[in-house]
């Protein structure tokens, strides 16, 4: 299957990342058994922890980091569960204009700024069209449709959906970026709160392909940033500071060395020094 949208050429094949994807390796299975020691929580039971309107605060960790925490956090959080999996993989199509709209914006620091991604659950095989809005008011805000998991291209319906949704500077659109990475997600019982943590990420396009190396990126999601976290203090702790960190941009400025990435430089050098670690 080739993935194409909004009357352009260009695609990216999605058949060989869902082969990627299903490939067994070591850090899936230590994965794997580390949450089995977490209690689970169904995907009815989310409630309000779903959190479409929220704060994000991001943070990028070494991946043994990122190990040790999932260890100390068992006692205050619990593990999603879908259809008896609680390691997730999942597939994102980005899509932004020729000259990069979407990226040019998120570099300039731009208080309100927009996202545009296909992105699919691959342990239920569900597939959205999904608008990610960072507001003036440092907020994050997600709408989305459910797509056919077959789609070749949008439908008039959805892309009418998605063109109201955003700036008349983003047009036209086309797909640039394929992003595959393992998710975990950790719920507060207690309150709305709910943490990813992604491992393994994998960007492509139509040429290329680079693994992000032996990182972890944990995103903290909560209605208010000033709500306590459990999971925050601890990275506190560990002189873990918060990171502006946006997959999306990572991958283009690694697969795209003639784009500017001025601002980006703390996270390339950051994955240089991981990297870095990896090696010694």
């Amino acid at each position: 299957m080739e993935l194409t949208m909004f009357n352009t050429n260009k695609t990216i094949s999605a058949t060989s990342c869902q082969q990627d994807m299903q490939a067994p390796n070591d850090l899936v299975k230590r994965l794997e058994d580390l949450v089995q020691t977490y209690k689970p929580c169904l995907l009815e039971h989310l409630g309000e922890t779903a959190l479409m309107n929220r704060t994000d605060t991001k943070f990028v960790l070494p991946l043994d980091l990122g190990m040790r925490i999932l260890t100390e956090m068992r006692a205050h959080y619990q593990v999603l569960e879908i259809s008896g999996k609680r390691l997730q993989s999942y597939n994102t199509l980005y899509f932004d204009t020729p000259d990069y709209y979407f990226y040019r914006e998120h570099l300039r620091c731009r208080a309100e700024r927009f996202k545009l991604r296909v992105r699919t659950y691959m342990v239920n095989d569900l597939t959205f069209l999904e608008v990610k809005q960072h507001t003036n008011k440092g907020r994050t805000v997600k709408e989305r449709i459910q797509l056919d998991s077959l789609w070749p291209v949008l439908d008039p319906e959805a892309l009418g959906w998605a063109v109201e949704r955003l700036p008349e500077a983003a047009w036209p659109l086309e797909p640039v970026l394929n992003n595959q990475f393992y998710r975990l997600l950790l719920i507060n019982p207690g309150k709305a709160e709910r943490i990813t943590l992604d491992f393994d990420l994998k960007f492509i396009d139509q040429c290329r392909k680079v693994n992000a190396g032996p990182l972890v990126v944990a995103e903290v999601k909560r209605k208010s940033c000033h709500e306590e976290s459990v999971f925050i203090n601890w990275l506190h702790s560990a002189h873990q500071q918060p990171s502006s960190f946006s997959k999306y941009c990572l991958g283009l400025a690694l697969l795209n060395p003639d784009l500017k990435r001025n601002r980006l430089k703390p996270n390339l050098l950051q994955l240089q020094k991981m990297q870095g670690m990896r090696h010694a």
